[in-house]
């Protein structure tokens, strides 16, 4: 082995999947141009589970109670803002989302994603 190499750091890199849905839970997905979220929401407790892609860099999972809003702030080269995922209408789960791509794209949205039930 040469100097340099014995110099060079070891990354790992592995993938991590969602994880494992609860007995009583209702899976979603939704997608626009660029920006798409798929996770679940536990019935029982309202706990709620999304994995983000946001101008095709995966930014990651977030979770908490849809009760109390959950908010996703994401601050990336490629992108920044911040997508709030919550309860509407008692039983619909509803993404409200501002984000500003470097390319000069803009999302700003407020969706409905799906029924609770």
């Amino acid at each position: 082995m040469s100097d340099e190499s014995e110099k060079s750091e070891v990354y790992n890199v592995k993938e991590i999947n969602i994880a494992s849905p609860p007995k009583y839970c209702k899976s979603f997905e939704k997608n626009w141009a660029g920006v798409s979220f798929k996770g679940y929401i536990d019935t029982a407790s309202l706990d709620i589970v999304v994995d983000s892609t946001l101008g095709g860099a995966r930014t990651g999972l977030v979770s908490g109670s849809i009760k109390d809003d959950v908010v996703q702030d994401v601050r990336l080269e490629s992108v920044n803002g911040q997508v709030v995922f919550y309860l509407k209408n008692g039983g619909e789960i509803w993404v409200r989302g501002g984000l500003r791509f470097t390319n000069g794209n803009i999302f700003n949205t407020e969706d409905r994603i799906t029924d609770i039930f």
